[in-house]
């Protein structure tokens, strides 16, 4: 931070969720979001208690500013509809992008999680299933080609994150654009 190494974390010595509220000060402005982390779980699924356990710090006040930032990531950069969103979660960033106007459609594999993107964006929007190396599910596929894709941490869960996104490919667009982030998944937080 300011050319400043802050050392790393140990994650024996951390609980299994921690998080910080970054803060950006400038003299005309100051804008801020909430980061958790946490470390991978040794039990699979995403429930209720994924979302509003040890996973994470605030689940629904992160991915509202993720949501933000993303949505404004996709203006800036000219991303067109129609747009995938793979791995939604609860739908916060759905919401937020079709409330700017894009023709967004997700896929998410937890059901809860699903029941709860579609209480916000409608049931249409949103497809519960899984993303692997033969594609999108069907009802999803014939959406597309979609113009934009939106992975916003979702690469490091994926078993073949190769495969993954050669999936993706072949229901993208010529024109198309990825909005990729993903964190380390051999990194020392990804261990336990």
């Amino acid at each position: 931070l300011g050319g400043k190494s802050l050392g790393r974390l140990d994650a024996q010595a951390v609980p299994r969720r921690f998080g910080w509220r970054l803060r950006l000060r400038a003299p005309d402005r100051e804008q801020g979001r909430l980061l958790s982390f946490y470390r991978v779980p040794t039990t699979t699924g995403a429930d209720e208690r994924y979302y509003t356990g040890d996973h994470y710090v605030d689940y629904e006040a992160e991915a509202a500013g993720q949501s933000r930032l993303v949505a404004d990531l996709l203006q800036t950069s000219a991303a067109c509809s129609p747009v995938l969103e793979v791995g939604c979660a609860t739908g916060v960033l759905t919401a937020e992008l079709a409330a700017r106007g894009y023709d967004v459609h997700a896929l998410e594999p937890s059901s809860w999680a699903v029941e709860r993107a579609r209480a916000r964006v409608g049931e249409a929007r949103v497809v519960q299933g899984t993303l692997d190396a033969t594609g999108l599910p069907a009802e999803l596929a014939a959406r597309g080609p979609f113009r934009t894709i939106v992975m916003w941490s979702v690469l490091e869960h994926c078993a073949e994150p190769f495969a993954a996104l050669g999936a993706i490919t072949r229901s993208a667009a010529p024109d198309a654009r990825l909005i990729l982030h993903t964190s380390n998944a051999r990194s020392e937080e990804h261990t336990s």
